[in-house]
């Protein structure tokens, strides 16, 4: 009996499964054509536009070529005209140019020789000044040279002398500085290596415990995943009636 029902059921689908392909096709065929209608209605009116395109385009030519002769006939007699202003315009200002340079020259050339005049006295009398003074900063320069010498001298006596003494201390506190350091520096070293011991201890701890913790879980995991696929299989069997 379940043979049988198996068996109209599947007739049925295939049934099912036919009428479905035949309309599929019949779709396929109407799609089709529509698709050749439109190609066709789309050529006839891609070639009406080119060609009003191209009675457009040799409109344009035939406007523009007449445009740009009238334009020429325009541009000629303006550049004509412009040619003949900007001529004379240069003939007047070439001729107040020169005129305004010479009288240029003249003025440079009467205020130079003034100046160089001015220039000589003022050179001359800044010379006397400067010698004047240069003999003067000479005598004032040696005799500070002098009076520096010997406090130089008188400084470096008793910087000497507080340099040996600081030295000596120095070295004193240095030495006492070194030996406590030293002292503190094992005391710290023991420390920091009980320290250490104690927490690589109880590293090791947790990660046994981790260890442990792993192994339990990894085994629950694997339990419940082959329970589940013992149980899926057994839904699976039930619902195709495998058992």
């Amino acid at each position: 009996m379940q043979a049988a029902a198996k068996n109209k059921f599947a007739n049925d689908d295939m049934d099912a499964i036919k009428s479905l392909q035949q309309e599929l096709k019949q779709d396929i065929r109407s799609l089709r054509q529509e698709q050749t209608h439109s190609r066709q209605d789309l050529a006839t009116a891609i070639d009406a536009t080119r060609l009003e395109l191209k009675k457009d385009v040799g409109d344009l030519r035939i406007e523009i070529k007449q445009d740009f002769a009238a334009l020429r006939g325009v541009v000629d007699e303006n550049a004509n005209s412009l040619r003949t202003e900007a001529n004379e315009h240069a003939n007047t200002l070439r001729a107040e140019l020169n005129d305004r340079a010479n009288s240029l020259q003249t003025e440079i050339k009467e205020n130079a020789n003034t100046l160089r005049t001015e220039l000589n006295d003022r050179a001359n009398s800044l010379q006397t000044e400067i010698k004047e003074n240069t003999n003067a900063l000479r005598t004032e320069i040696k005799q500070n040279v002098g009076e520096l010498r010997a406090e130089i001298k008188e400084n470096t006596t008793v910087l000497r002398a507080e340099i040996k003494q600081n030295v000596g201390e120095l070295r004193a506190e240095i030495k006492e500085n070194t030996t406590v350091l030293r002292a503190e520096i094992k005391q710290t070293v023991g420390e920091l290596r009980a320290e250490t011991k104690q927490n690589f201890s109880y590293v090791r701890d947790e990660f046994r415990l981790v260890r442990a913790e792993a192994r339990a879980d990894f085994r629950l995991l694997f339990g419940a995943i082959i329970t589940l696929a013992v149980g899926i299989s057994g839904l699976l069997a039930k619902a195709f009636e495998w058992i």
